[in-house]
């Protein structure tokens, strides 16, 4: 009986195995494995090219466009260093600034995005490439309330808080060449209540990932996972969805790049280790301008931000983003087994996207 016993644990063990099976669940990627069904991030793509349709010239307040947000069914963007303490609501059909919000008793000593939450807006004060030394690296925090109404126009001193840090493994703070430091970051977002740092690393082909808390005070970043970049330096990010992150990034020579990172599981708490990790190839930055930044409306649907290159001629620029077919066959095939806000699945009776709003899933329009 006992032998009995230990053969059908051991039977039943190897079905769980079998049925988590860990490979490429992506039908989309080259090495797609239809046996799995644990993505462990191994999926691999052919080259593709995206041309990102423009809404228009930003206006001249975002010259130096280096972040975006959207808040409330609006789009607001903010410059980087040594430009004002402000950001601006940017009217999506035209680019132009409808509204400036200064943010007060702060110094924008080196603002490189934008991220949110259920309730606030975060401000990164996180560049770091003149010296890669700052021991002054802050995200500002402040209430979406603040924004609410189009006549205000000041975010007082008193209702912003302060995330201070430094990295965890940064321990040497010699002085540095211009461009030249592993501790550089430009893109932030917010996600499962906490603050996640990708750097812009100008040493290597690696994007670097830490974590902060939300809260304000003086913390250490601690460094979770990497990811190879093939030469791009990531300089934006935004949540595109509870399992979707997009990054923005460019090279030395002005090649410009989306990565979408999407379909990590509830426990990836790393983010990157486990995702699907796709990159989508975008005109050089003599096309599109120098590409800064990007935010999502929906899990499905955003905007991306270019800095005027002056050298060049080109302006500043607002384009519109759409990560529909390069994600479809995933939802279609690895449908969510719970919900959760901003969850996004693919229902096969109707042939469309929904999207988990957290009382219930909606249909998204794409």
């Amino acid at each position: 009986m006992r032998t009995l016993a230990f053969a059908i644990v051991v039977l039943a063990g190897m079905g769980t195995l079998q049925a988590q099976k860990a490979g490429c669940t992506d039908p989309q990627a080259t090495n797609f494995d239809s046996l799995a069904t644990a993505n462990n991030g191994s999926c691999v793509y052919t080259n593709t090219g995206y041309q990102p349709p423009q809404v228009g010239a930003l206006g001249v307040q975002l010259a130096e466009v280096s972040g975006l947000v959207w808040v409330h069914g609006r789009l607001y963007g903010l410059n980087d260093g040594g430009n004002p303490n402000a950001i601006y609501r940017i009217d999506t059909t035209t680019g132009a600034i409808a509204q400036t919000i200064v943010l007060e008793g702060t110094t924008n000593i080196d603002w490189e995005d934008m991220a949110q939450d259920s309730s606030h807006i975060y401000v990164a004060d996180v560049g770091n490439n003149g010296t890669g030394i700052r021991t002054n690296l802050v995200v500002y925090k402040f209430a979406k309330s603040w924004i609410a109404a189009d006549t205000v126009t000041r975010v007082p001193a008193q209702a912003i808080e302060r995330i201070a840090f430094a990295y965890a493994d940064q321990t040497n703070f010699t002085n540095a060449t211009v461009n030249n430091t592993r501790f550089d970051c430009e893109a932030v977002i917010v996600l499962r209540n906490q603050l996640h740092l990708f750097t812009k690393n100008w040493v290597s082909a690696t994007t670097v990932h830490y974590t902060l808390p939300t809260q304000a005070g003086k913390h250490v970043a601690a460094r979770k996972d990497s990811m190879a970049t093939g030469g791009f330096m990531i300089t934006g990010a935004a949540v595109a969805g509870y399992d979707k992150v997009v990054f923005t990034a460019y090279t030395r020579l002005g090649a410009c790049a989306l990565f979408l990172v999407f379909g990590f599981s509830d426990a990836d708490t790393a983010l990157l280790s486990g995702a699907h990790k796709r990159r989508l190839a975008l005109p050089s930055s003599l096309v599109l301008g120098q590409l800064e930044a990007v935010a999502f409306e929906n899990p499905l649907r955003g905007f991306l931000g270019a800095e005027a290159i002056g050298a060049f001629g080109v302006n500043q620029r607002l384009y519109r983003v759409s990560t529909e077919t390069f994600v479809i066959d995933h939802y279609k095939r690895n449908a969510p087994q719970f919900a959760q806000p901003g969850m996004l699945r693919f229902n096969t009776t109707t042939d469309g996207y929904e999207w988990f709003g957290g009382a219930a899933w909606q249909r998204l329009h794409e």
